[in-house]
């Protein structure tokens, strides 16, 4: 790959991120067919890790109904649902759905208040800010993962501008920050981003 100018290498790999991000903020997500980016898409995510969770063993179900308990409205959707379902097939609850279930229909559930800000309902934003870092990375290796300089700037300060194109207002911080807490689930082989079509 030829070496381009350290400026020509920026304002090609911000350009990359805003297409990029704007392609999958307008495609909409698979779970809710919203934005990658929205809480909405996030929460609907959750939602369904928890149903295939709950699917998979009374452990996690018993997780679902403790979180239940203590105020998260998806877990108590998710764990309605699976009950609705099960009864609409005429099957019978698993032991502890059915605790579960007779202490709602007794009361015992009481009004919780709504859940506040929670990090669930940015899951796959951050999940789609690292994405985009790991792509500029991929296909502008000379730039460093993070850092600023005067001299050059970092993928995740390119992300953090290009975030701006869909109103998402992240400093470079908040993007750094994301990008370290997500960076190993990351695609690592190089030339990804050709692959895959970007």
């Amino acid at each position: 790959m030829t070496k381009l100018p350290v400026p020509l290498v920026e304002s090609e790999a911000l350009t990359f991120a805003r297409k990029f991000i704007a392609e999958f903020h307008h495609s909409g997500g698979p779970w809710s067919g919203h934005s990658p980016f929205s809480d909405i898409e996030s929460r609907a995510f959750v939602r369904r890790t928890f149903a295939q969770a709950a699917l998979h063993s009374a452990v996690n179900r018993l997780q679902l109904i403790a979180m239940a308990r203590a105020g998260d409205s998806d877990a108590r959707d998710v764990l309605h649902a699976l009950m609705i379902e099960a009864k609409s097939r005429g099957e019978e609850l698993p032991v502890e759905l059915e605790g579960y279930n007779m202490e709602v229909l007794h009361g015992g559930m009481g009004h919780r208040s709504p859940d506040g800000p929670k990090k669930k309902n940015k899951l796959t934003r951050h999940m789609f800010i690292a994405l985009t870092v790991a792509a500029v990375i991929d296909r502008f290796p000379q730039l460093d993962p993070t850092g600023r300089s005067i001299d050059r700037q970092s993928a995740c300060s390119i992300v953090a501008e290009a975030l701006q194109e869909i109103k998402l207002r992240l400093g470079y911080k908040a993007v750094e920050s994301i990008w370290n807490r997500y960076r190993n689930a990351m695609p690592t082989v190089p030339g990804w981003t050709t692959v895959t079509g970007f």
